[in-house]
């Protein structure tokens, strides 16, 4: 599982709550969300299951 990954995710979140005028490509959080819950799906090892905008770590069988 790629940890670059997740600290990417976890970094658009956090981008998509505050204003950031240097960055012009934030990513919005449903967008986030979105692409967070497709990777998920993709990757069933994925050891982080993400609500709503927290991510709780999880046994791979509960995300199946």
């Amino acid at each position: 599982m790629p940890t670059g990954y997740i600290d990417k995710i976890r970094q658009n979140v956090i981008l998509s709550k505050i204003p950031h005028e240097n960055n012009l490509t934030i990513n919005t959080h449903k967008q986030v969300q979105k692409r967070s819950k497709k990777f998920l799906r993709l990757n069933q090892d994925a050891p982080l299951k993400v609500s709503g905008s927290s991510f709780k770590y999880m046994p791979s069988s509960k995300l199946k």
